[in-house]
């Protein structure tokens, strides 16, 4: 039925407030599961951050005759390792205008929202950083030594090379291979007999939904369907974990990392996996200088800011980790 003639619509109405949601809905990931749970401390030198490692002798059976006279071992020092800090930023501009204006969301004003965001977005740099392929450099700009550089238990396919493990050389890739689990429990058993305790086993997410489908050897049920059987699954909220691998040497957090993709870690074209012992390493940042914000010098009618982290990765001792590398990326 048409409208009665002369009927006033909103077609021309000229008064009607502008509808905006003022709630601004983002989704890009935030979630950085090997800073968040790396232990925080505090660096005071830029260039050479620096900490010590030791191992015990291995245990012997060895008789002694009565009455005998000591002969004196030699005795070890402790390992000096190194890295240097690293800087990560961001930063922004906004008119004044544009901090003045109404906008959404009405809470805050357009420089405290930009700030905020940031943060997030320098934090994500910053999971990316620690975790890469790449070596300590004093040039400026200074470049820390990334986690894969710190892997004593490391596996690797035919022809690659592993790196020492003190953080001053890298991994060079070797073949690609088959992710299985029996990569996944050899890695495991090197840490568990060096004496770490990992709790996380950190892989991207093309990894971890590739686990979920491995079977064990001489086939069966697969990683996710035994997990289905479990009436009972401790939680794990502190990393946001979806599943649990109980190996014959601790149990695993099984902890999908959207930041370590083979295309975020330097160097590196194949997937790899971390195993790693959470109280075993480190995230130390300067002073002051750990995800700071502060506004820059004004020039004109703008507000200026900067987004700042600087710090470096302590690897504990590296052999608490171990570290699955050349895994196939199209499986």
């Amino acid at each position: 039925m048409a409208a009665i003639t002369n009927t006033l619509i909103t077609d021309v109405m000229t008064a009607i407030f502008e509808d905006l949601d003022g709630v601004i809905r983002d989704i890009s990931p935030t979630q950085t599961p090997i800073y968040s749970n790396g232990q925080k401390g505090t660096a005071t030198n830029a260039a050479a951050h620096e900490w010590l490692t030791d191992t015990l002798r291995a245990p012997r059976n060895v008789p002694q005759a009565e009455g005998n006279d000591t002969d004196f071992e030699a005795l070890t020092q402790p390992t000096r390792l190194v890295n240097v800090c690293q800087i990560a930023d961001d930063e922004g501009i906004v008119s004044g205008t544009a901090n003045s204006v109404d906008a959404a969301p009405s809470s805050q004003r357009e420089i405290v929202r930009q700030t905020i965001k940031k943060g997030k977005e320098v934090k994500r740099d910053v999971e990316t950083i620690i975790a890469c392929n790449s070596i300590r450099s004093n040039t400026d700009p200074r470049n820390l030594s990334g986690l894969v550089t710190f892997m004593t238990n490391i596996s690797i396919g035919a022809t690659g090379t592993a790196p020492t493990g003190d953080g001053s050389d890298a991994l060079v890739e070797g073949t690609a291979r088959a992710f299985t689990i029996e990569l996944v429990d050899t890695a495991m058993q090197q840490a568990y007999v060096a004496g770490g305790e990992p709790s996380m086993l950190v892989m991207d997410p093309q990894a971890k939904t590739k686990f979920s489908k491995l079977n064990f050897a001489g086939g069966g049920t697969d990683v996710a369907a035994l997990e289905a059987t479990r009436t009972a699954v401790a939680p794990v909220g502190s990393v946001g974990a979806v599943s649990r691998y109980i190996s014959d040497f601790g149990d695993l957090d099984v902890v999908p990392d959207r930041f370590i993709t083979p295309a975020d870690l330097t160097g590196l074209s194949n997937q790899i996996v971390f195993i790693l012992d959470s109280s075993m390493y480190g995230i130390d940042a300067l002073p002051g200088r750990s995800f700071m914000s502060e506004p820059l010098a004004k020039t004109g009618d703008a507000s200026k800011f900067l987004t700042l982290w600087e710090g470096t990765l302590k690897v504990h001792n590296q052999g608490a980790h171990a570290c699955i590398a050349d895994l196939d990326t199209t499986l």
